[in-house]
């Protein structure tokens, strides 16, 4: 079997949405871990996202490994394609390079933070209506206003995550 066919074999398997467990861990043994715990859970027919958001791109920036393939699995389900940064500088070279259609980003990483980010995005002519989901584990309403003022169109807490809302604010985004 051809290594793209696996691929496309395992997402497949995926392909009813997954919820998975939400661990704070951050080691590729633990990233696989948690693609082996998922667990299918949406009845809804796939078939037919996938058709509407294959043309729809989401660029992850998320610098743990655990939190990243979670995200990336989750909205592969859900027919989006996906590419991901392990930090803002990352998502820069990411965003300079290829055309996506929502940033999901994390604050707190190495070298390039998430409000960096942010304010490149904004600055830039051609991104600044792309819209940026923050997905942090900052939870004050400090971080949530700073967020708004950022230019931000949505903030989600890890701590809360639930599959169904990100692919809600995603479509909604979109």
């Amino acid at each position: 079997m051809k290594r793209l066919e696996k691929r496309q074999l395992r997402l497949k398997r995926f392909n009813d949405a997954a919820i998975c467990s939400n661990e704070n861990i951050d080691t590729k043994k633990n990233a696989t871990r948690v693609k082996t715990t998922c667990k299918k859970n949406m009845s809804t027919n796939n078939t037919n996202l996938s058709a509407i958001n294959q043309q729809q791109t989401v660029l992850i920036v998320e610098d743990s490994i655990t939190a990243r393939t979670m995200l990336e699995y989750v909205l592969v389900a859900a027919g989006y394609q996906v590419k991901t940064a392990n930090d803002g500088l990352e998502g820069q070279q990411v965003l300079d390079s290829y055309k996506v259609d929502i940033v999901l980003s994390d604050i707190d990483m190495p070298r390039v933070d998430g409000w960096a980010l942010i304010n490149y995005i904004r600055s830039r002519e051609h991104l600044q209506h792309l819209p940026v989901v923050l997905l942090s584990g900052l939870q004050t309403a400090e971080d949530r206003q700073r967020g708004i003022a950022a230019g931000v169109n949505d903030y989600l807490i890890k701590e809360n995550f639930r599959q169904k809302d990100l692919l809600t604010v995603v479509r909604r985004l979109i």
